[in-house]
């Protein structure tokens, strides 16, 4: 988890988190889950039914499912799903 010091401004400590994440290559994206799709990841086993009152589990759960997912299609077609090289 990406963590600043405790006296810095709000929008410092968010534009710290940003930049570290940028070295990272990771992003942040706003998506909007509705009950179907928090029913989904819990009836795939994605995420506990408790668990759904937490939005960083349920954020690690779509990522987690969705990299898993981007691989299994790349190994079902023997491609890379990034870049579609062949393995």
């Amino acid at each position: 988890m990406l963590e600043c010091p405790p006296n810095r401004a709000p929008a410092a400590s968010r534009s710290a988190r940003h930049r570290q994440r940028l070295k990272s290559g990771r992003a942040c994206y706003v998506i909007e889950a509705g009950a179907e799709v928090l029913d989904m990841l819990v009836r795939l086993g994605w995420i506990e039914e408790r668990e759904l009152v937490d939005k960083k589990v349920v954020a690690a759960a779509l990522a987690t499912m969705l990299l898993t997912s981007a691989e299994n299609l790349g190994a079902a077609h023997g491609r890379c799903p990034n870049c579609g090289h062949e393995w």
